[in-house]
Formats: structure tokens, sequence, C-alpha cells
């Protein structure tokens, strides 16, 4: 995993499972390292962050029963104050 200086534009370049994974063409290292590291959540969670959908699909991808049991009891808590 590395962030590399081509021209006047950076880009990333990784390794996942044996594939290649490169992009360029961002005018920042910030944004290089931001876009690599948003590609390889995208790869180990197996879910497309720049997918357009709704926080109650992106939810139930999660399928957590920590996170809904941690929002249940917040949610218990709030309604009880």
């Amino acid at each position: 995993m590395r962030v590399t200086k081509r021209g006047n534009t950076y880009q990333y370049d990784f390794y996942y499972k044996g594939k290649r994974y490169r992009k360029g063409g961002y005018i920042s290292k910030k944004l290089a390292m931001t876009a690599m590291s948003l590609k390889q959540t995208e790869l180990v969670e197996g879910f497309d962050v720049g997918q357009k959908i709704s926080f109650v699909q992106y939810y139930k991808h999660l399928n957590l029963p920590s996170i809904r049991g941690l929002l249940k009891s917040i949610l218990q808590k709030t309604q009880n104050h």
C-alpha cells in the first residue's frame, strides 16, 4: 500500500488477494490516501462505499448484533429522559 507522486498528481497502488488496485489523478497526497482507504474498505467489507443508498439499507447490510444492541440501549436511555 503506497501513495506516490506521478507528475503533478498522486496515485495509490496496492494488492488485495493477489489483484492489483491502482488509481491516480489526485491533486494531493491526502486525497489519494483517502481514496485508497475507501477502496480497501469496499474490498474488505464487500460493500461499495460509493453507492448512494439510504442509512436503513446500510444498517441492514451491517447486520451486527452489537451495533443493534448499542443503538437500542441509546434509544431507550433517551426515551426515558
